[in-house]
């Protein structure tokens, strides 16, 4: 993706002077195009047409190549300012603006992975269609087979391209069923959904990770519909009362908006920088359960010496019902612990405990977990970014953590909510450890040991685990 300045036949570089003057741009001329509409690339272009000096041309020139290259339809593309003017560059001149664009197949492309994380192995199957009617659309067919779940996903994305502003914001349509095991339940999960999403999500690669402008300032907004018909199935033996009365199906119809601000050097071993992302959902939207519920997760990363950086990171999130009675459901409650955001803590082990029937238990599962309706977690995490194999490419760190907080439930019970609240901090539960981090497959993985410091009881201890993370 290159912006080339050219005057008659001889590429021309400007000094600061230079990009102050006054330009009159005549036409932009774009390369024939077989399977994009030309009218879906103007609106992207338009804008550079109408600027007034070489300096603001050139930024829109730079913006709206970075939008072509996250529609992901073009294999190379450039725009190049061509002035045959004798005087000096682009001063009082007038010029055209060539757009050269390659095109990419629409597909299908096919993609096969593997991995492994503490849910055991994972095989993900996806199928991509681009730019199926020349506007820059795109189909996904995906498929995830885990340990633990099973998915089907059906999702066609729409970028719209601003005829004012040059940015693509991202329509995106998805159908989606699962049957999910989840780690540490007497019970199996079936949803089949829908979802209506509609962002600027198909720039966020270039708001992260390009050095231009406005980039890391720039804020990422989401809001989105689902629709899901959910069902607790398949109940083991040992299953709780209380599991067995919430068993059967309901219905969840909730808008959601989320916002993240990225200023993090490396979104997978930050050294500098800070990242907050929000996320708010609204449930009973026409019918189904009704809720609010809120998560908030912040991170500010400190360099302290050559390639040592402290990371705080803290995580909260909160669920109440909005109608009077109104029980939260085990399907909407948090269910916390793992490697994210809790190092050292079992897998869903944090916050209310049900005894299961006193003539199946074992004294391996002695109880059905039932996760919470408020948590607040904090971390501290002291990184070195070990040199070894970063001459082969190989990012490679190790770190010294120490998380508390606590998963808690504040609307069901007796005593006041905020007493209920205050459990976060009065009955917290802290893990400090040691652990190496290493970076496969635009993942982080993770093996931690990990050491109990307050009320870390033994159904829940997690000493030494392998974890895969995904990047935030």
């Amino acid at each position: 993706m290159n912006v080339i300045l050219r005057k008659g036949n001889e590429p021309k570089s400007l000094n600061f002077n230079q990009l102050k003057e006054d330009l009159d741009i005549q036409e932009i001329i774009t390369s024939p195009l077989k399977l994009t509409k030309e009218s879906f690339v103007s609106n992207t272009l338009l804008q550079i047409q109408q600027e007034k000096t070489v300096s603001s041309a050139l930024d829109s020139a730079q913006k709206a190549l970075n939008v072509l290259q996250s529609l992901d339809i073009f294999r190379n593309a450039s725009v190049t300012f061509d002035s045959k003017s004798k005087i000096p560059f682009f001063r009082e001149a007038s010029c055209k603006v060539r757009v050269n664009l390659e095109e990419k197949k629409k597909g299908p492309n096919l993609h096969l992975s593997g991995g492994v994380s503490g849910d055991g192995m994972s095989i993900n199957a996806s199928s991509r269609y681009n730019n199926i009617f020349g506007q820059g659309e795109r189909f996904d067919v995906t498929a995830d087979l885990m340990k633990n779940s099973n998915s089907f996903f059906l999702n066609f994305t729409k970028p719209i391209l601003s005829k004012t502003k040059i940015k693509a914001y991202g329509l995106n349509f998805g159908i989606y069923n699962f049957l999910r095991d989840n780690q540490n339940t007497t019970f199996k999960e079936k949803v089949n959904g829908l979802t209506l999403t509609f962002s600027d999500q198909l720039l966020k690669n270039y708001y992260v990770k390009k050095i231009f402008g406005i980039g890391h300032n720039t804020g990422l907004h989401t809001l989105s519909y689902t629709a899901e018909l959910r069902e607790i199935c398949k109940l083991d033996d040992v299953a709780s009362w209380e599991i067995r009365e919430e068993s059967g199906a309901s219905f969840k119809s909730a808008l959601s908006y989320d916002f993240a601000i990225d200023k993090r050097d490396n979104n997978c071993f930050p050294t500098k920088g800070s990242f907050i992302h929000t996320s708010n959902q609204l449930s009973g939207i026409g019918k189904g359960t009704k809720f609010f519920k809120s998560e908030t997760r912040a991170q500010m990363h400190l360099p302290i010496l050559n390639n040592i950086s402290l990371g705080l990171i803290g995580h909260g999130g909160l669920i109440t019902p909005l109608a009077k009675n109104e029980k939260i459901g085990i399907l909407d409650r948090f269910f916390k612990g793992g490697p994210l955001p809790f190092r050292g803590i079992d897998g869903n082990t944090l916050g209310k405990k049900i005894a299961r029937d006193p003539k199946t238990e074992n004294e391996k599962n002695p109880c059905d977990y039932f996760g919470g309706d408020a948590y607040g977690f904090f971390t501290a995490l002291l990184s070195y970014k070990l040199p070894l194999l970063k001459n082969k490419g190989v990012d490679l760190g190790a770190h010294l953590f120490l998380t508390s907080g606590n998963l808690v439930s504040a609307t069901v019970g007796e005593g006041s909510y905020f007493s209920k609240l205050k459990k976060i901090f009065t009955e917290r539960k802290t893990t400090t450890g040691i652990g190496i981090a290493a970076l496969f497959g635009g993942n982080r993985v993770e093996l931690n040991y990990s050491v109990p410091v307050e009320n870390i009881t033994s159904e829940i201890k997690n000493p030494i685990f392998l974890i895969n993370l995904d990047i935030d």
